[in-house]
């Protein structure tokens, strides 16, 4: 039993990362720029109480920008993430022979 149980070792690697920068764009070119990414108006309140992955913000707080027009949309920190690795090895002698 001692030589089934013995020599086990265990470790772990945490880690944790702030989300990055999103800015919404709309795809369309209303600002008569001829880049194509224009932002949209925000025009209420982009925060969810539960936020999920699927719907990290409230898209219904966005508008269409007039046409040539400034928007007030600006970008703001997406989902961080955390992650815990585990491991659980045993060590054991490899003498000549084997």
């Amino acid at each position: 039993m001692n030589k089934l149980f013995s020599n086990w070792q265990q470790a772990g690697i945490i880690g944790a990362q702030t989300g990055s920068w999103l800015t919404p764009l709309d795809g369309q070119d209303i600002s008569l720029t001829n880049v194509g990414n224009d932002r949209p108006n925000l025009v209420g309140d982009r925060q969810l109480s539960n936020p999920t992955i699927l719907e990290w913000f409230n898209t219904s707080a966005y508008a269409k920008q007039a046409t040539s027009r400034h928007v007030n949309a600006g970008s703001y920190l997406g989902p961080g993430s955390f992650t815990f690795d585990a491991e659980l090895y045993r060590g054991f002698r490899v003498r000549e022979g084997f």
